[in-house]
């Protein structure tokens, strides 16, 4: 395993020597372990994000594709769309 060098605030230096002492682990495998809980929670962030966004696209492709059929192409105002997909 490779070894880095990181700066750890005191105060959370402190807590997590305090943690390591009651739970008898050593502080490595708890810093490993948070670290990789916060990696996931952030892929999972970013994948909602990515979601939210593929899905807002797609309701304002629905909402300009139902112009299309409702009224002429002619009278269509794309700046209306997307105010109405900000609703």
């Amino acid at each position: 395993m490779q070894t880095d060098t990181l700066e750890i605030r005191p105060d959370i230096r402190a807590g997590l020597h305090a943690l390591a002492e009651e739970t008898h682990r050593a502080e490595a495998d708890m810093l490993n372990e948070a670290l990789a809980a916060f990696l996931e929670r952030e892929r999972q962030t970013i994948a909602r994000g990515q979601s939210d966004t593929y899905q807002s696209t797609q309701a304002l492709i629905d909402r300009i594709k139902s112009h299309r059929v409702s009224r002429d192409i002619g009278d269509f105002d794309i700046r209306e769309a997307i105010e109405e997909g900000r609703d």
